[in-house]
């Protein structure tokens, strides 16, 4: 499975951005590798909606659906038709600090058959990260012509909140299931609600093919007499 991680820090408020990146009509003017979307579910937004995208490769048209939803946070979405990968997740992610919004987009992926694994190889993993890296810039572009800044009491909130950091991130979810948005952790970070929902339980891990399990010896049994 491969994945791509891009990032992209934006001097401008979380709800300004969001409402660029959660809405399908504007996913075209900033995403370099479509040229149109229509919505194809009667809710534009939200886990379970639709849209058909038209690529700017002029290929066959893809069908996204969102999967998860975390208003305000980011959402996850996958290819249902018209991908030419076996498996294709992609997911967007914004989390604010005090020098600005941090936009993270994260693909994953596997290739269809050998013939897509040694297109990818040759040069199509490469030309995804080119498009999502172009995409963010493009994004970036956008949000700055709205001319929406910081100002400093919201840098000053959003630098003091209370932040776990990837280590605490991932021991919470060791030790919990999915919580409740009034948790007071995720209250804490609301990153960490988008976490809990968007990534999946880690599964036990798989015993070492070497591995001899040890067998425990039968029980001892009486000697049964002979027959008269």
């Amino acid at each position: 499975m491969a994945l791509i991680d891009q990032r992209i820090l934006i001097d401008a408020p979380t709800h300004v951005i969001w409402d660029t990146v959660s809405d399908p009509e504007k996913l075209a003017s900033w995403h370099a590798g479509y040229t149109g979307v229509s919505v194809l579910t009667t809710e534009k937004t939200g886990a379970g909606t639709r849209r058909r995208c038209s690529l700017a490769s002029g290929g066959k048209d893809v069908i996204e659906e969102v999967t998860h939803w975390v208003d305000g946070l980011g959402y996850e979405y996958t290819l249902v038709d018209g991908s030419p990968y076996r498996q294709f997740q992609g997911r967007i992610r914004l989390q604010a600090g005090p020098d600005g919004t941090s936009v993270q987009w994260v693909i994953t992926y596997r290739p269809k058959g050998l013939i897509g694994l040694l297109r990818d190889r040759a040069g199509g993993q490469r030309a995804l990260t080119a498009m999502m890296a172009d995409s963010l810039r493009q994004l970036r572009r956008q949000i700055d012509t709205l001319g929406v800044r910081m100002d400093a009491d919201y840098r000053e909130r959003v630098g003091m909140r209370d932040r776990l950091n990837a280590e605490e991130r991932a021991q919470y979810q060791r030790r919990h299931a999915p919580r409740a948005s009034s948790d007071p952790a995720i209250l804490a970070d609301p990153a960490l609600a988008l976490d809990l929902m968007l990534e999946p339980e880690p599964a036990a891990p798989a015993p070492e093919p070497d591995t001899v399990l040890p067998i425990s010896p039968a029980p001892e049994t009486a000697p049964v007499p002979p027959a008269a």
